[in-house]
């Protein structure tokens, strides 16, 4: 995430990180530690938090519950990491499990560069 700041501006890449089921103050730390320069969003527990991000409508709890539930196979772990990448359209333009900078950083090149 912060190979994506370092390369990109604020007005031509949108960029966050999910932190999922975790206090914030250890998310803080993990931030002050990490130096990470984006946004980060707590996902956590339905109604445990009023700053939680809201899921979306549907039988799951938390965002990462709905994304585990539609975009991983039955019986593997939760979605992490897990990098998804949306143009301006709206459109998914990249899903992966894997964390690959560099691949991440292409594909939001090819989107700013049109």
């Amino acid at each position: 995430m912060s190979a994506v700041r370092s390369e990109f501006t604020p007005e031509q890449v949108g960029a966050s990180a999910m932190n999922w089921r975790q206090e914030m103050r250890i998310v803080g730390k993990f931030i002050a530690d990490t130096g990470l320069k984006v946004p980060v969003l707590l996902d956590r527990d339905k109604g445990s938090d009023p700053l939680c991000f809201a899921p979306p409508p549907g039988p799951e709890g938390t965002v990462t519950e709905h994304f585990r539930n539609r975009l991983v196979s039955e019986g593997m772990a939760a979605p992490f990491p897990l990098q998804i990448i949306v143009d301006g359209e709206g459109r998914l333009a990249y899903l992966s499990r894997v964390h690959a900078p560099d691949k991440v950083i292409a594909v939001l090149r090819r989107l700013v560069d049109g």
